[in-house]
């Protein structure tokens, strides 16, 4: 018997704790160079030095990365309307499903030999090469634009589903394909 698409399926990462603990370690790092790159900058207007400054510059520009992966896979919760962002910072947002202008693949998982340790890790028979498209949602904040530039859709807000930071991936993807070609 086949399911009705109105039941709302969850799509939280396979490790929750590991998450939380990347997104805590993520969001001090972040702060963390926040305050360097402003000590940087009062130390390169304090001391006639403009390579400080230059570093201070250099350092804001590295914190794109570290923003990008405070928001780029956020837990779903999909449901027949649309489907909720649920980032560990912030509120969830709720997204319909017209509002999703498109749906790529999302450019910046790794190819398979690229991940020779982590085939060797997981095992042939476990080993699945990563997986993940892409959502792009112009309503989405600013924190979300980090991701586009870093994908190549011009700092376009986004988000990411992939087969390592969602649990029930193909359920994920059979559920958003659903939605987005109709």
């Amino acid at each position: 018997m086949i399911e009705p698409m109105t039941k709302i399926t969850q799509h939280l990462p396979p490790s929750p704790n590991s998450y939380r603990a990347q997104q805590i370690v993520m969001a001090g790092l972040l702060a963390a160079m926040i305050f360097a790159v402003l000590g940087l900058f009062v130390l390169a207007l304090l001391i006639p030095a403009p390579l400080i400054g230059l570093m201070s510059l250099f350092m804001a520009f590295l914190t794109a990365p570290v923003a990008m992966l405070l928001s780029i896979s956020p837990p779903l919760i999909i449901d027949e309307d649309g489907l909720t962002i649920a980032p560990f910072w912030g509120a969830p947002q709720r997204i319909a499903w017209d509002e999703i202008v498109a749906m790529q693949p999302y450019p910046l998982l790794p190819q398979p030999e690229q991940e020779t340790e982590w085939r060797i890790m997981r095992g042939r028979k476990r080993y699945r090469a990563a997986e993940g498209y892409m959502l792009i949602i112009p309503r989405l904040p600013m924190r979300y634009r980090v991701a586009g530039f870093f994908a190549g859709v011009r700092g376009k807000p986004l988000i990411a589903f992939t087969n390592r930071a969602h649990s029930d991936y193909d359920t994920l993807l059979q559920r958003v394909q659903a939605h987005i070609s109709s």
